[in-house]
Protein backbone atom coordinates (compact mmCIF):
# COMPACT_ATOMS: atom_id res chain seq x y z
CA UNK A 1 0.00 0.00 0.00
CA UNK A 2 1.49 3.32 -1.10
CA UNK A 3 1.33 6.25 1.26
CA UNK A 4 2.11 9.90 0.57
CA UNK A 5 5.74 9.33 1.47
CA UNK A 6 6.37 6.73 -1.23
CA UNK A 7 6.00 9.12 -4.19
CA UNK A 8 7.89 11.79 -2.23
CA UNK A 9 10.84 9.47 -1.73
CA UNK A 10 10.77 8.53 -5.40
CA UNK A 11 10.84 12.20 -6.40
CA UNK A 12 13.78 12.81 -4.07
CA UNK A 13 15.62 9.85 -5.61
CA UNK A 14 15.10 11.24 -9.12
CA UNK A 15 16.20 14.64 -7.87
CA UNK A 16 19.48 13.16 -6.68
CA UNK A 17 20.24 11.89 -10.19
CA UNK A 18 19.40 15.30 -11.65
CA UNK A 19 21.70 16.95 -9.12
CA UNK A 20 24.50 14.58 -10.04
CA UNK A 21 24.15 15.56 -13.70
CA UNK A 22 24.19 19.26 -12.81
CA UNK A 23 27.33 18.88 -10.71
CA UNK A 24 29.12 16.90 -13.43
CA UNK A 25 28.34 19.68 -15.92
CA UNK A 26 29.55 22.31 -13.42
CA UNK A 27 26.23 24.11 -13.06
CA UNK A 28 26.81 24.81 -9.40
CA UNK A 29 24.27 27.63 -8.95
CA UNK A 30 21.50 25.69 -10.66
CA UNK A 31 22.41 22.65 -8.59
CA UNK A 32 22.16 24.68 -5.36
CA UNK A 33 18.76 26.08 -6.35
CA UNK A 34 17.50 22.62 -7.29
CA UNK A 35 18.92 21.15 -4.09
CA UNK A 36 16.84 23.62 -2.08
CA UNK A 37 13.64 24.09 -4.10
CA UNK A 38 13.08 20.40 -4.88
CA UNK A 39 13.01 19.17 -1.28
CA UNK A 40 10.99 22.25 -0.25
CA UNK A 41 8.31 21.30 -2.77
CA UNK A 42 8.34 17.69 -1.59
CA UNK A 43 8.07 18.71 2.07
CA UNK A 44 5.21 21.12 1.41
CA UNK A 45 3.33 18.44 -0.50
CA UNK A 46 3.87 16.00 2.39
CA UNK A 47 2.61 18.55 4.92
CA UNK A 48 -0.40 19.31 2.71
CA UNK A 49 -1.38 15.64 2.52
CA UNK A 50 -0.62 14.86 6.19
CA UNK A 51 -1.89 16.50 9.37
CA UNK A 52 -1.45 20.05 8.10
CA UNK A 53 -0.28 22.64 10.59
CA UNK A 54 0.11 20.02 13.32
CA UNK A 55 2.44 17.80 11.28
CA UNK A 56 6.05 17.54 12.41
CA UNK A 57 7.24 17.72 8.79
CA UNK A 58 6.32 21.41 8.81
CA UNK A 59 9.54 22.05 10.75
CA UNK A 60 11.49 20.77 7.75
CA UNK A 61 10.43 23.90 5.84
CA UNK A 62 12.42 25.95 8.34
CA UNK A 63 15.39 23.60 8.18
CA UNK A 64 15.38 24.01 4.40
CA UNK A 65 15.38 27.78 4.89
CA UNK A 66 18.53 27.48 7.00
CA UNK A 67 20.18 25.39 4.30
CA UNK A 68 19.09 27.93 1.70
CA UNK A 69 20.78 30.71 3.65
CA UNK A 70 24.01 28.74 3.67
CA UNK A 71 24.31 27.62 0.06
CA UNK A 72 22.36 30.13 -2.06
CA UNK A 73 21.79 33.85 -2.30
CA UNK A 74 19.50 35.95 -0.14
CA UNK A 75 16.90 36.39 -2.89
CA UNK A 76 16.01 32.69 -2.99
CA UNK A 77 16.00 32.56 0.80
CA UNK A 78 13.57 35.50 0.91
CA UNK A 79 11.29 33.94 -1.71
CA UNK A 80 11.19 30.57 0.06
CA UNK A 81 10.62 32.26 3.44
CA UNK A 82 7.65 34.21 2.06
CA UNK A 83 6.27 31.11 0.35
CA UNK A 84 6.64 29.11 3.57
CA UNK A 85 4.84 31.77 5.60
CA UNK A 86 2.08 31.94 3.01
CA UNK A 87 1.79 28.15 2.97
CA UNK A 88 1.50 28.02 6.76
CA UNK A 89 -1.21 30.69 6.67
CA UNK A 90 -3.14 28.74 4.03
CA UNK A 91 -2.94 25.61 6.20
CA UNK A 92 -4.02 27.47 9.32
CA UNK A 93 -6.95 29.20 7.61
CA UNK A 94 -7.99 25.91 6.02
CA UNK A 95 -8.04 24.18 9.39
CA UNK A 96 -10.10 26.98 10.92
CA UNK A 97 -12.69 26.82 8.15
CA UNK A 98 -12.94 23.02 8.04
CA UNK A 99 -14.71 21.39 10.99
CA UNK A 100 -12.95 18.63 12.85
CA UNK A 101 -13.87 15.12 11.82
CA UNK A 102 -14.29 12.63 14.59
Amino acid sequence: MATATTPALFVLLLLQFALLVLVKRRYVNQEAYTLVVGPWLVVTSLVWSADGIRDIALYLCFAILLITALITDWQLNLVLALLSIGFIWVLAIGELQEPELG
